[in-house]
């Protein structure tokens, strides 16, 4: 209970050490339209420009780049230039915006190396979504949200996780390229707000990805870490955001967006070069980073 002579104290999300030994792959979120080095880059098809932005991303830590370019039609229009420039000199994973999907000759020459980021749980959509993606080959972020359903629970958000596997199994679309985001989001309930100094509630997205993955092993799961650490603040400093990532770690998540300039948190993660990341994380790809 609250009152005058009762304070509430903040939930702590200082956790042990992140395992290093299961550290998820590291998704740079820095290539957005609303950053405006990267929108620079874009329009003006700067190629060393964009390359510049996207090392320095890899040399934090981050082993794959996420590319949202939004749904402007200039944008759209750039997309295939954008993917092509990136993969002329890297091999990193790209999770890339839903848009890369009304692409078909770039997803037919690079769909092996893209994930689409994201769509949702709606099947009116996500079945069509599906067969592209099956068809090139592509990896799928489905966020667990569909219109008539926001989830507010653990319960929620394993059903829509069912209805997609479901949907997934019917279009045999493999379930090792889908990756379910659980929507890292505050708690509902204004007295949640009170407790929580308005963290986002980890406390369910890393319960929902443990119990996801027992719904199937082959199914991956991702979270995007770098909105829900803007919600709560957390970019001002690394510890909270490193202890979001180790209960998300625990639980079993193998992907998370993240601000990797984000220096105290990285540095929590341990130093680790692109090219060592690379090696272990990403199949041992054979590119290379050129010199800046």
């Amino acid at each position: 209970m609250t009152g005058k002579n009762h304070t509430v104290e903040p939930i702590n999300l200082d956790q042990p050490a992140i395992d290093m030994k299961r550290k998820p792959l590291l998704v740079a979120e820095g290539l957005h339209v609303l950053h405006r080095l990267a929108y620079e880059a874009v329009t003006g098809r700067d190629g060393a420009m964009l390359r510049r932005l996207a090392l320095h991303h890899l040399r934090t830590g981050a082993q794959a780049l996420a590319v949202n370019l939004g749904t402007g039609r200039t944008m759209r229009e750039l997309t295939p230039w954008v993917i092509a420039s990136l993969a002329e000199w890297t091999d990193v994973p790209l999770f890339v915006s839903a848009n890369i999907l009304d692409h078909p000759a770039i997803l037919r020459s690079l769909g092996h190396r893209i994930v689409v980021n994201a769509v949702t749980a709606d099947p009116a959509s996500l079945s069509l979504s599906m067969r592209i993606a099956e068809q090139y080959g592509t990896g799928l972020a489905v966020l667990l949200v569909r219109p008539g359903l926001t989830p507010r629970g653990v319960d929620d958000r394993l059903l829509l996780a069912a209805e997609v596997l479901d949907l997934a199994y019917r279009v045999r679309l493999p379930f090792s390229r889908l990756y379910l985001d659980p929507v890292l989001a505050c708690r509902p309930d204004p007295f949640a707000w009170h407790v929580s100094r308005g963290l986002p509630d980890i406390g369910s997205t890393a319960e929902s990805i443990s119990l996801i993955k027992g719904l199937d092993t082959g199914v991956r799961t991702i979270a995007a870490l770098g909105a829900g650490a803007r919600e709560a603040g957390v970019q001002k400093g690394g510890r909270t955001g490193a202890g979001m990532l180790s209960l998300l770690t625990a639980a079993g998540v193998d992907a998370v967006i993240l601000n990797c300039k984000n220096t105290e948190l990285m540095a929590e993660l341990g130093p680790r070069s692109w090219t060592e990341a690379r090696d272990a994380d990403s199949g041992g790809l054979e590119k290379t980073a050129p010199a800046a």
